[in-house]
């Protein structure tokens, strides 16, 4: 599997996020916004640094989002078979 750099971006948030992330996982890049710019706003900074940074993928993860243990290798599997792919997504579901 390729490297991975994490990429957190704190889209304005008003509690502790911003201490509690630079804590647990000193590793990933913080970007902090300074105020809400909306999801796609929020998004739309992180897409930046990333490209900044040469990735040559892109995975939008929201703060509540579980993922599979094995979802990061399949989704560099796929990407590194479908490099012309733009844009790839995966199905949503939840298991009450």
């Amino acid at each position: 599997m390729r490297d991975i750099d994490v990429i957190v971006v704190d889209n304005g948030s008003t509690d502790d996020s911003v201490e509690v992330i630079q804590k647990t996982f000193p590793w990933v890049t913080l970007i902090e916004t300074g105020e809400n710019l909306g999801y796609a706003g929020g998004n739309n900074v992180g897409i930046e640094q990333a490209l900044k940074s040469g990735a040559d993928a892109v995975l939008l993860l929201n703060n509540d989002t579980i993922i599979d243990p094995n979802f990061l290798k399949a989704f560099d599997q796929i990407s590194t078979l479908k490099p012309g792919y733009r844009s790839l997504w995966s199905n949503t579901f939840a298991i009450f």
